[in-house]
């Protein structure tokens, strides 16, 4: 089943670039404009500049995206495909991931283990992703990315995690999906025998 939103795919491309962007200034150059008194003109003026910036390198970047595709400029979105790989990637290697948690929860492996699942089930999920996707692949990836982060929100809220550190997983989630997109695109085209190995 294919849906079309009458979304173009560089307004996915740029939501997703403005997210990556402002997560990374939040992430690590925010605490150089903490202010004791909980307000800083400085950190929201650079805030502000930072999204706007993201915006219109995303938006660059997204039109030359969109030249090099072939698809329709519109986002046809594929829920049976993507459905169940998406529940893959945002519910399942989470899951696991807190499983692991609660195992080794005082051993010294845990960092070790939660670091290995997050860095090879991740991409793995991502690349499984891709390959059920037909068109428009790089969309579809984008998209899970940004919805599994927002949908990650109300549990740091839940566990009354520093806001900072919600900011902090979308660079290395969204650094993952692409690695995962990258790695079956990679391998349809050996598959396809348009590269060598």
């Amino acid at each position: 089943m294919k849906k079309n939103f009458f979304i173009k795919k560089s307004s996915i491309y740029v939501a997703f670039g403005s997210a990556l962007g402002i997560s990374i200034f939040q992430s690590f150059f925010t605490p150089i404009f903490y202010n004791p008194d909980g307000f800083s003109i400085a950190g929201l003026a650079m805030s502000a500049i930072v999204g706007i910036l993201s915006v219109n390198i995303s938006a660059t970047v997204g039109r030359r995206l969109n030249a090099l595709d072939d698809e329709p400029e519109f986002w046809n979105f594929e829920f049976r495909r993507w459905i169940f790989p998406f529940i893959v990637v945002a519910l399942v290697v989470p899951a696991i991931g807190h499983i692991i948690g609660i195992v080794l929860q005082g051993s010294p492996l845990l960092i070790v283990a939660l670091t290995m699942c997050n860095f090879l089930l991740n991409p793995l999920a991502y690349c499984i992703l891709t390959a059920r996707i037909l068109k428009n692949r790089l969309a579809h990836v984008f998209f899970s990315a940004l919805l599994t982060w927002l949908i990650s929100a109300p549990l740091h809220l839940i566990y009354k995690q520093p806001l900072q550190i919600w900011f902090a997983v979308f660079p290395v989630s969204a650094l993952l999906a692409i690695t995962g997109y990258l790695a079956a695109q990679g391998t349809k085209a050996i598959r396809s025998r348009a590269v060598g190995i």
